[in-house]
């Protein structure tokens, strides 16, 4: 009995729909029969016959316009029974396969049934794994039973995640391309950042939903303490206070700590909007619950009187524990997207403190960033990841971060669209103002690199533009 969930019907109607293609002679046909023999692999083919067929038309596909050369379906289906040792069963396995291929638009076929074979395929695979977690956890407890569970449903999580290997036709033309940046730029397509100066590297600000090169890696390195992730947090902000949403993984520090970073900050740009003096509100306040238990009414009635609405639904706060792979991290992120389909921007506090295998550092590094940056490109979402200068800059005269600096890896360097690097003069020479925020932009994709003057407020954990504009 056929359910819902068996492919053989798909798989069936696909080798029908090659037989087709391959009988019709015109140059439409050839080009469909291609890009559909591109579109999938022989691991789509569950029954073993059907995947000998199937490598049967892709071989001989091969052959389809070349001069002297006639590829007919009698000799793909000898062919067939050639390689699998076997003669007399291609003809009617195949009279079976047109049957299931009585109708076929194939634009439909690939937007739409292609994808739902997909998915019918990664039941068993989703199955299996969930049923190894099931036989442990029925088991005795223990640490490496926990271990081998999480394991068993990473596996499920990462089938139920993958995406197939095949894209649709590329309709971009020349002309096309040409009228689209004539064009204005159409409504979604960045996001302000909030700094004018971060906008103008990325091109307007973090890639909206209609962006065309959304999925950007954003790398911030900077040396210890000099702000890393006060500056992805302001950023965050200002993104989250817009309307869309954050997820910002923070390995190093907790929920609350984060939550009360962002707090202090929001506070500092709410005031500076107004442009009047007052007194502000610092993370040690926050911390310490006020000054001996008490507040400053001008503090306090600013508290009672924010509600935090944007924050508190598009700011969200994940952390890690200290087996929280770049694995895991992307799983977290395609669930965080399907859950939250207006989040723009993903935040990860840092790459260093990711868990790494293997005995050779830069290689699971490079490995990390790939995997990070392919899924960004997957969900067309940016990620701004934050990252660790190694002590060369420690022996330069000049302190400002150059790519060399970067920790571990010249993968991370490969991987990004933008690298900006933060200095604080202030953090060699104390005769340097405190409230300078030097930005470099080392790498930008498409983009100039320039270098950029911001003020932090350690104390309010804000950044913000010299020249204070109201645009927030």
């Amino acid at each position: 009995m056929i359910t819902e969930w068996d492919t053989y019907p798909c798989q069936a109607k696909f080798i029908g729909a090659l037989g087709y293609l391959t009988q019709a002679k015109n140059s439409q046909s050839q080009q469909i029969l291609m890009d559909l023999l591109t579109a999938v692999d022989e691991t789509w083919f569950t029954d073993p016959d059907l995947r000998t067929l199937f490598g049967a038309f892709f071989m001989r596909a091969m052959d389809l316009g070349k001069d002297n050369c006639r590829v007919t379906l009698t000799g793909i289906l000898k062919d067939a029974e050639k390689a699998s040792g076997e003669n007399g069963w291609a003809t009617e396995l195949f009279r079976v396969c047109n049957d299931h291929a009585d109708y076929i638009e194939f634009d439909t076929y690939k937007s739409d049934e292609l994808p739902a074979w997909w998915q019918k395929l990664k039941r068993p695979k989703i199955s299996e794994e969930l049923s190894k977690a099931d036989q442990i956890l029925n088991l005795p407890p223990s640490a490496n039973g926990m271990t081998a569970a999480r394991e068993a449903t990473s596996k499920a999580l990462a089938a139920f995640d993958a995406e197939p290997n095949f894209t649709l036709d590329d309709e971009d033309t020349f002309a096309s391309l040409r009228d689209f940046v004539l064009a204005p730029r159409p409504p979604f397509s960045r996001i302000s950042t909030g700094l004018k100066a971060i906008d103008l590297v990325l091109g307007g600000g973090i890639s909206g939903s209609t962006s065309s090169d959304k999925g950007k890696l954003i790398i911030v390195c900077a040396r210890p303490g000099a702000g890393k992730t006060q500056f992805a947090l302001n950023l965050g902000m200002r993104v989250a206070a817009g309307g869309d949403s954050v997820a910002m993984w923070s390995l190093e520090m907790g929920v609350k700590q984060i939550k009360m970073r962002v707090l202090a900050a929001w506070d500092h740009a709410m005031t500076l909007r107004t442009g009047k003096p007052c007194k502000q509100l610092t993370y040690s306040m926050l911390q310490e619950h006020g000054v001996n238990g008490t507040w400053p009414d001008e503090i306090k009635e600013r508290l009672q009187s924010e509600t935090y609405d944007a924050l508190e639904t598009n700011f969200k706060v994940h952390t890690g524990g200290s087996t929280f792979t770049a694995e895991l991290l992307c799983q977290r992120m395609r669930l965080f997207s399907r859950q939250n389909p207006s989040c723009r921007l993903f935040i990860v506090d840092h790459l260093g403190l990711l868990s790494m295998g293997g005995a050779n550092r830069a290689i699971a590094v490079g490995d990390a960033t790939r995997l990070i940056k392919t899924t960004a490109t997957e969900l067309g979402i940016d990620v701004l990841l934050l990252c660790q200068l190694n002590r060369a800059v420690e022996q330069r005269q000049e302190k400002m971060p150059q790519l060399a600096d970067l920790r571990d890896s010249g993968r991370i360097e490969e991987d990004a669209d933008v690298v900006v690097g933060l200095h604080r003069p202030h953090y060699y020479d104390e005769s340097a103002d405190p409230g300078d925020l030097r930005v470099g932009v080392l790498k930008n994709r498409q983009g100039a690199c320039r270098d950029t003057l911001l003020r932090i407020e350690l104390d309010c954990c804000a950044i913000y533009e010299p020249t204070y504009s109201s645009s927030f």
